[in-house]
């Protein structure tokens, strides 16, 4: 978790030029965070089966379909999968105003940003594809830092317990 810390403390001192949300809305969003982290945590559940579902009609899991489409795919679903777990295991903390739970919601952000980056660079390799790469990998990272935005406003109301 130290490796967790610091990037927590260089993504805050990169975006310690954005404006903060006023203490009331902050306080109101710490305090339902455990809510909308539940939510996404059931809503990832549910694409994980769709998912699943719709790759027996695709085939997308046969490695004789398009080499890319299988490595990401690969990728893309086992990082949803360690992605749910992980907001599943920070509902409960969050919830008590535990600062694990606001580590494992942060570790979320993180396992979504390099999942995401990564089934990229796999697909986009196989297409042989540079710019698109490129530029998709770019907004995995600005929605990295909107997340880590969002759910640094409310780092100062979970303690460690």
């Amino acid at each position: 978790m130290d490796s967790l810390h610091k990037l927590i403390n260089s993504t805050e001192k990169w975006l310690n030029f954005a404006p903060k949300f006023p203490k009331r809305l902050s306080t109101w969003l710490a305090k339902y965070l455990w809510v909308f982290t539940l939510l996404g945590a059931i809503g990832m559940a549910f694409s994980i089966y769709g998912i699943l579902e719709a790759a027996k009609t695709q085939d997308i899991f046969s490695y004789d379909y398009e080499k890319q489409y299988f490595g990401s795919s690969i990728v893309f679903l086992a990082g949803y999968a360690v992605q749910t777990v992980v907001l599943a295991l920070a509902v409960q903390p969050l919830k008590l105003g535990r600062k694990q739970g606001w580590d494992y919601l942060f570790l979320a952000i993180v396992i979504t940003a390099i999942t995401s980056i990564v089934s990229t660079v796999v697909f986009r390799s196989g297409q042989n594809q540079l710019f698109p790469m490129v530029w998709d990998s770019f907004w995995h990272v600005m929605s990295y830092f909107f997340s880590a935005y969002l759910v640094l406003q409310t780092r100062s109301h979970f303690v460690k317990k």
